[in-house]
């Protein structure tokens, strides 16, 4: 089954607006929300949700969106830091638009983004995580994401930032944002790392680089997850985000885990057969006890 995609706006907490679809009513009893990884947009999801659109059909809402500095939604003011704290008011935007039991899907570095909100939103009610090729903390810096030959260069742009050479560094960040989309496409990045049709903003790329290092996962906030339902997928060829390292995030929120055989870092969006079984399951597991929910074809409920 074929939906028809729906486009929708929603409004940052400081203004910025952000572009995202929904698949689905906007009364259904339980939403989808999809968070792409760095240099992604939202259309890395399409493989997934089209598959699960055949299964859910209207009965149950799929939201996705381009982050901040992303594909099309706007870009933040010049002299304006990208944090996580700021992704996770963004997600809090794009959830007041999400009706009944929430299920996040978050691939990569956007895990740090949940992580963050379940951190500062505890209030809202999560009924299910679902992380595809995911951490505890991102050391980007350390791995494919930045060739060793930009890594320095990326440490002397961040230290001109918002100082008088802030024009070259954003010069130097826009170079790097090419760079790395260059490499992406010619899979000498990672093995089928997947990005974005438009190019991001470069500010917020070197930002979240930043952010990635210095985020990671607490005792406190995995505890707050381990009541919520959780899935986490590692790839074997994901030269990324190590298996050893999804499976530390899987022990630490008390998730399932799973590693693809043959999976890269992009497993939803290259491997989305394997990807939609995690996110019924996840489903299944939030609402076992829900008889509102109607059933899934390909779910055993």
């Amino acid at each position: 089954m074929s939906l028809e995609t729906h486009p929708i706006a929603f409004t940052a907490a400081d203004g910025l607006r952000l572009s995202g679809t929904r698949l689905g009513r906007p009364d259904t009893p339980a939403t989808i929300v999809y968070l792409h990884g760095l240099l992604a947009d939202a259309t890395f999801w399409t493989p997934l949700t089209r598959r699960l659109s055949r299964h859910l059909g209207e009965d149950i809402a799929q939201l996705v969106y381009d982050q901040r500095g992303h594909g099309s939604s706007g870009w933040p003011a010049k002299h304006q830091h990208t944090t996580m704290r700021g992704l996770a008011e963004d997600l809090e935007a794009v959830l007041a638009h999400a009706h009944g039991a929430v299920v996040l899907v978050a691939h990569s570095a956007a895990s740090l983004v949940v992580h963050t909100y379940i951190e500062h939103y505890r209030a809202r009610q999560v009924a299910g995580l679902v992380f595809f090729n995911a951490a505890c903390h991102f050391r980007f810096h350390d791995m494919a994401m930045v060739p060793s030959q930009c890594q320095p260069t990326l440490a002397r742009l961040r230290h001109q930032r918002r100082r008088r050479l802030d024009p070259v560094a954003a010069a130097g960040h826009a170079m790097l944002e090419r760079r790395l989309r260059a490499l992406a496409q010619q899979g000498k990045l990672a093995q089928s790392f997947i990005t974005g049709a438009r190019p991001g903003d470069p500010r917020v790329l070197a930002d979240l680089l930043q952010q990635c290092n210095e985020t990671r996962l607490s005792a406190q906030v995995a505890v707050a997850m381990r009541s919520t339902p959780s899935f986490v997928l590692g790839g074997e060829l994901d030269r990324i985000v190590a298996a050893h390292d999804s499976v530390r995030l899987a022990d630490a929120i008390w998730a399932d885990y799973e590693m693809i055989p043959g999976a890269t870092h992009s497993l939803p969006h290259t491997q989305p057969e394997l990807a939609e079984d995690a996110v019924l399951r996840a489903l299944e597991v939030a609402y076992r006890d829900h008889e509102s929910v109607p059933a899934v074809d390909g779910a055993d409920w």
